[in-house]
């Protein structure tokens, strides 16, 4: 896309698809050929694709093999979806002789998802996440009612070669928590750390690696 001033010495401006993983503005002077500044941006959909996953998905293709869809009690779901951005879920789950359900609506406008859940124990469940706060991140937040000290606020940020995660409890004594992996898709590391404020004290530390093929996955926690 080429854009002219109509002022004198005029600026051009050529929006440039580049290759992986950068894309921007080059701007040119109007008598020289030679751009002068690049601005980048980082291809948010691309570093999904090819960068590392988040620690918590560090071997969860092996534990979805082994787990997923596994489900030996009664169980049943009802979905609807509309035009408008607007799903709803209606879960019900039989185990023994007790019966559990809630209803999930989930609202999607624009970057903003907003998904809410009431159980059978009258809890509601809320969160609300909105992407591309700043290039390649993603903010949520979520809180139940009627547990006050329930809110949290995660943090999501992905690079082409690490992808780091926060969260911070919303009350006067929070649990922190951070992690990180850095690497490829293929072939990434990590780790992940809990500090509770309360106790002052480490409440879980993990570090792992995965490793990525075409027809296997392996990964190692410690």
């Amino acid at each position: 896309m080429l854009i002219r001033s109509s002022r004198s010495f005029k600026t051009m401006l050529i929006l440039s698809l580049l290759s992986f993983p950068l894309r921007g503005f080059i701007v040119h002077h109007p008598f020289s050929s030679r751009p002068s500044i690049f601005v980048a941006l980082v291809d948010c959909p691309s570093i999904k694709m090819v960068g590392p996953a988040p620690f918590v998905d560090m071997g969860k293709k092996a534990k979805d093999l082994l787990t997923k869809d596994y489900n030996f009690d009664q169980k049943f779901t009802l979905s609807m979806l509309s035009s408008t951005g607007m799903g709803l879920t209606a879960t019900g789950l039989k185990k023994d002789q007790i019966f559990f359900g809630d209803i999930n609506t989930v609202y999607k406008s624009g970057n903003t998802t907003v998904d809410v859940k009431v159980d059978s124990y009258s809890n509601v469940s809320t969160k609300v996440t909105v992407n591309d706060v700043w290039p390649c991140s993603k903010a949520a937040l979520s809180f139940r009612i009627p547990d006050h000290k329930s809110g949290k606020l995660d943090v999501q940020y992905l690079h082409p070669h690490a992808a780091i995660d926060s969260s911070i409890g919303l009350n006067p004594t929070p649990l922190l928590e951070l992690s990180a992996t850095i690497g490829s898709n293929e072939l990434y590391l990590g780790g992940e750390v809990g500090f509770d404020t309360a106790s002052s004290s480490i409440t879980k530390y993990t570090a792992g690696i995965n490793l990525n093929k075409p027809d296997f996955s392996v990964a190692l926690l410690l």
